[in-house]
C-alpha cells in the first residue's frame, strides 16, 4: 500500500470535488494538530488545490498557543 500516493490521490479528488460543488464556500480553513511529516505532503498536495483555496489554508502544528492564536485572529473567543 502507498500511503503518500493513497494521501495525494484523494486530497486531488477531494479538492477536484469541493471545487466543483462547493466553490468559494469556505472563507478559512485551519488544520490543526497536523503530524510533523504531513508538511512534505502538504506540498506536493498543495500543487493541485486551486490558489486561491492555497491562500485560506493554515496548517498548524501540535503547538497550542500557535492554534489559538490563529483561531482568535479569525474567531471570537467566546465561540473557541
Amino acid at each position: 500500500m502507498d500511503f503518500v500516493g493513497d494521501v495525494v490521490d484523494f486530497t486531488r479528488k477531494a479538492s477536484n470535488f469541493t471545487g466543483q460543488h462547493y466553490p468559494e464556500r469556505s472563507k478559512y480553513i485551519l488544520v490543526i494538530n497536523v503530524p510533523s511529516w504531513f508538511q512534505i505532503i502538504w506540498k506536493v498536495v498543495s500543487t493541485f488545490v486551486d490558489e486561491v483555496t492555497q491562500k485560506k489554508i493554515k496548517i498548524l502544528k501540535k503547538n497550542k498557543q500557535e492554534i489559538l492564536d490563529a483561531m482568535k485572529e479569525i474567531i471570537p473567543i467566546e465561540n473557541i
